[in-house]
């Protein structure tokens, strides 16, 4: 993983990093920014747990990147449901998710 200031960690760590990258990959391009979107969204929320609302938080966002989707929250639904089948976070239930990165 990258270290403090920019410096890389092990070879180790550099190989689980982008095994944790390569699995968001994706063939549509589409599908691909909706993913990353919604995982940065993610990122920013500063708790290891959060809950359906914090995203739905990011929805005028996700709608001005993507004006042609006037489904935003089943969308979110949507990726946290591919994020959670490729083991980046886990579903606690009820609407309430963990990041595994």
């Amino acid at each position: 993983m990258i270290g403090e200031k920019g410096t890389t960690g092990s070879q180790k760590d550099v190989v689980e990093t982008y095994s944790w990258i390569k699995q968001l990959e994706t063939q549509n391009v589409d599908s691909g920014s909706w993913l990353i979107d919604v995982f940065n969204c993610i990122n920013n929320i500063e708790s290891n747990e959060f809950c359906l609302q914090d995203i739905y938080a990011y929805k005028e966002i996700l709608q001005e990147k993507h004006i042609d989707n006037h489904n935003i929250e089943a969308k979110i639904r949507q990726q946290l449901q591919f994020l959670r089948d490729k083991g980046l976070i886990e579903f606690l239930g009820r609407g309430h998710y963990k990041k595994r990165f």
